[in-house]
């Protein structure tokens, strides 16, 4: 049979082994636990850095996007505006050369009328100057020169007539053109 104290003895050293196992499993189980949250707290990092490089990727994209697309549209409007400005451009050189040339044609045609007129002017004196002379030189004959006289009248007044109405055309081209 074994004393009191061998008991005593034997069941102190279960303890102590029982105890050491005991302490042996809470540290590995405390060991696990902590690498599984090491591990995790690791993973959440590599996703949060992950997840930030791609938002700083997306942001580069859309601010490149946004940057090319306001030069897009600002080039597109610069073209646009030197368009409209050629066209003026063009639009009031035509203008300007076509009012150059109307004034140009007004004056010849106003020049060609004048002297039409003048000419007609001198026609007509020199035919009546000629006629007063013949009709002078060939009294004599009362019949026929009354007769050259009436015909040569009625000559000259359907020229003055006519010069009245170069004239009057000549006036309304003036009033027309002011």
């Amino acid at each position: 049979m074994r004393t009191g104290n061998e008991i005593y003895l034997l069941v102190q050293e279960v303890v102590v082994v029982n105890v050491v196992k005991l302490l042996v499993v809470v540290v590995v189980i405390v060991v696990v636990v902590l690498v599984a949250v090491v591990k995790v707290v690791v993973v959440v990092i590599v996703v949060v850095v992950v997840v930030v490089a791609v938002v700083k990727v997306v942001v580069i994209v859309v601010v490149v996007e946004v940057v090319v697309v306001v030069v897009v549209v600002v080039v597109v409007v610069v073209v646009v505006v030197v368009k409209l400005v050629v066209v003026a451009v063009v639009v009031i050189v035509v203008i300007v050369v076509v009012v150059v040339i109307v004034i140009v044609v007004v004056v010849i045609v106003i020049v060609v009328v004048v002297i039409v007129i003048v000419v007609e002017v001198v026609v007509v004196v020199g035919s009546s100057s000629s006629s007063s002379s013949s009709s002078s030189s060939s009294s004599s004959s009362s019949s026929s020169s009354s007769s050259s006289r009436s015909s040569r009248r009625e000559e000259s007044r359907s020229s003055c007539y006519y010069l009245d109405s170069r004239f009057l055309l000549l006036l309304l081209l003036l009033k027309e053109y002011e």
